[in-house]
């Protein structure tokens, strides 16, 4: 998957270049890569979401120089319309340091039932 910082700098128009070049797998249930299919994935969730409320559970932080790891739970819940939502999971994002500033490079997330 190309790196977060990568695809953060990516100019729209290289970004729909990079989407438009993406292979489609199975659906895109296995690979969604790309600036802009992830800028897709959420640009209207903030018009569509509302009482959202998120929680961080057990973070664990670890550093090993100039790279960095959290891991944690989250529970979160609000509304899409009229109707209620809730979900939980467990999270691990991976930071580097670059220029002095922590820059997360890659974010994984796994729904918990």
């Amino acid at each position: 998957m190309a790196s977060l910082l990568a695809l953060a700098t990516a100019t729209p128009e290289a970004a729909r270049a990079q989407d438009e070049e993406q292979e489609i797998i199975e659906n895109e249930v296995y690979l969604a890569e790309g600036r802009a299919l992830e800028l897709r994935s959420y640009e209207d969730y903030p018009g569509r979401a509302r009482d959202v409320h998120t929680e961080m559970h057990q973070p664990q932080v670890t550093i090993r120089d100039d790279v960095a790891w959290i891991t944690y739970y989250w529970t979160d819940s609000g509304r899409i319309g009229e109707e209620r939502f809730t979900s939980r999971g467990k999270s691990t994002r991976i930071f580097v340091r670059e220029g002095g500033r922590w820059l997360c490079i890659h974010g994984h997330y796994t729904a918990v039932p």
